[in-house]
């Protein structure tokens, strides 16, 4: 019998042991054909055994702790792209960044506290600037909740304003010289207003 053959047997559970550990005392010879010391079939058993539990503890230590805490949670975060933000004329885009950064946090699970810092993260310029100035005057900054965050971005970047504005351009849609395509698209976009 071949050397493959015989330890392949021993690492399979369902095979009688009595047969097995001829087979691998038997096939247990050096190059020259003299017989090596015979392994003690047990410590083999064993060395596996704890083997296979030391690598599935393993896998469920690094399934529980994937996600926890800030440097994993940014990693995460970073991997799945999220777009940055910078002060813009169109409310549209200060909106779309918004309900995209949304969305990338739920991605990852994110909550609380640690969804305001990741999203402030991704202000750039003059909008950072704006963050760290708001951030700076509160008494309390635990206070700030996501929807809180999301509030005083919006008031600041999409006003009342605009969004009135926004409802009217809604409203008024025709289609004129633009696609049907392009029409869907518009009107899709401005939807968010018409209440």
């Amino acid at each position: 019998m071949d050397q493959g053959r015989g330890r392949g047997k021993v690492a399979n559970s369902q095979v009688s042991r009595e047969p097995m550990e001829q087979e691998v005392h038997q096939s247990h010879r050096s190059s020259q054909g003299t017989p090596l010391l015979p392994l003690p079939e047990n410590d083999l058993v064993v060395v596996i055994a704890n083997q296979t539990c030391l690598l599935e503890a393993i896998a469920r230590t690094g399934n529980n702790n994937r996600g926890y805490g800030p440097q994993n949670k940014m990693s995460e975060f970073r991997w799945i792209k999220p777009p940055t933000f910078n002060n813009t004329e169109d409310p549209l885009e200060a909106d779309d960044w918004l309900r995209a950064i949304t969305r990338k946090l739920m991605v990852i699970n994110c909550e609380g506290q640690e969804r305001v810092n990741l999203a402030a993260h991704q202000l750039t310029r003059s909008v950072a600037k704006w963050w760290e100035n708001y951030y700076d005057v509160l008494v309390d900054v635990d206070a700030v909740t996501w929807e809180k965050f999301c509030e005083e971005f919006q008031k600041y970047h999409v006003t009342k304003g605009t969004k009135e504005m926004k409802a009217d351009e809604f409203h008024s849609l025709k289609q004129g010289s633009m696609t049907i395509n392009q029409y869907i698209r518009k009107l899709i976009r401005l939807s968010r207003y018409a209440l």
